[in-house]
């Protein structure tokens, strides 16, 4: 053990990452810590600096699906064809499914047109209309029969 903690303590660990704060209620507070990137030359972080999501808005996502479930605006077993008709192919999936990753709907970023459009336009803005249509099977995949597989294609629908 007493080897484990030497070895530790003689590695040089990355620094924390940056993170910001704002508080909405009551007076105005905000709080910046950390830098830019690891370089030491890096600048700090401020109120205009932009980090990257990753995979974090899926919990806000689902959140507010839960949301909407709650105030009787969607059910979560309600199925894509009853709210995005123009995409058959997914009629049967389930929001249920997306919400589990389990909806056999191949993630856009993971197309050969995507993979494309990256290389020639890497700063170009997508409409959500584009990344669905980059997941969109040709020809039309059966979705209720898809096995469980992992997807990351974001859900963007609106309930009543």
């Amino acid at each position: 053990m007493r080897g484990l903690r030497r070895e530790h303590r003689s590695k040089r660990l990355p620094a924390s990452p940056p993170i910001s704060a704002s508080v909405a209620a009551g007076p105005a507070i905000e709080a910046f810590a950390g830098k830019v990137g690891r370089d030491p030359d890096a600048r700090p972080v401020d109120q205009d600096t932009l980090y990257q999501m990753g995979s974090t808005s899926k919990s806000f996502t689902v959140a507010v699906i839960l949301k909407l479930e709650a105030a009787g605006k969607l059910s979560i077993d309600d199925t894509l064809g009853k709210w995005l008709p123009e995409y058959p192919a997914w009629k049967n999936v389930t929001i249920r499914r997306l919400l589990n990753m389990t909806s056999g709907i191949p993630n856009y970023s993971e197309t050969e047109w995507m993979s494309r459009a990256w290389a020639n336009e890497p700063m170009r803005a997508f409409t959500l209309k584009e990344l669905a249509d980059a997941a969109y099977p040709t020809p039309p995949i059966n979705c209720q029969s898809a096995r469980a597989t992992t997807t990351r294609t974001p859900t963007t629908f609106s309930p009543p």
